[in-house]
């Protein structure tokens, strides 16, 4: 079974850490495929979609 990224986000562990979406908010019901945890400023190169990523802001 698939998770989407909108049921990550309402996860009411991950709700309690104010997670911000900063892009692609239309994309929200899409499947994850991956998550990463990262801080390179580039990370965009890394990535193909259906990523979600998670960085400490």
């Amino acid at each position: 079974m698939a998770v989407t990224v909108r049921e990550v986000l309402d996860d009411t562990l991950v709700a309690t850490a104010e997670p911000q979406v900063e892009v692609a908010g239309d994309s929200l019901d899409k499947p994850v495929r991956w998550v990463f945890t990262n801080e390179r400023e580039d990370v965009a190169s890394f990535l193909a979609g259906g990523e979600l990523l998670v960085v400490e802001g």
